[in-house]
Order: C-alpha cells, then sequence, then structure tokens
C-alpha cells in the first residue's frame, strides 16, 4: 500500500521543478469483491536537487518514511 501511494505520487510529480511540501488528497482502490474503497494519504516531502525524503501515511499523524527517494523527468516516445 505504501509503496502504491508514493509509485502513484512521484508519477504526478515527475515533471514537477520542486516537490517539497505538504501534499493530502484520498485514492479510491476496488478490492477483490469489486468494493470501491476511499483512503485518505497525506505526504510530506523535502527534495534536495533530484533526492526525495519525508514521510507518508493516511493522516499527518501515521507517517512512514521515504528513504532513497529520486524524481527524474522522462521523455516521451518520439511519434512515428
Amino acid at each position: 500500500m505504501k509503496t502504491l501511494i508514493c509509485t502513484l505520487l512521484f508519477s504526478v510529480l515527475a515533471f514537477a521543478a520542486d516537490v517539497t511540501g505538504k501534499y493530502s488528497g484520498t485514492y479510491t482502490s476496488t478490492g477483490s469483491d469489486g468494493q470501491s474503497n476511499e483512503s485518505g494519504v497525506f505526504v510530506i516531502l523535502k527534495q534536495t536537487g533530484t533526492q526525495i525524503t519525508g514521510s507518508g501515511g493516511p493522516d499527518e499523524s501515521r507517517q512512514y518514511p521515504i528513504r532513497n527517494g529520486k524524481i527524474a523527468a522522462t521523455s516521451s516516445p518520439a511519434k512515428q
């Protein structure tokens, strides 16, 4: 779950110049039974160059550390 949240967040923020700050939001997941579940997410990030540290979790009081994070812009494949 933590990995999924971080992966989604970094995918969205991959083109930002500096992601330092506090972010909150919600996401919806679908269980194997087809039920949709909405959950909260709260992330605190510190960017130094391409290095990302901080924490993330379901709210500001329950946080898990982010270690060895990196952010890099990717280029789109050339159109043919």
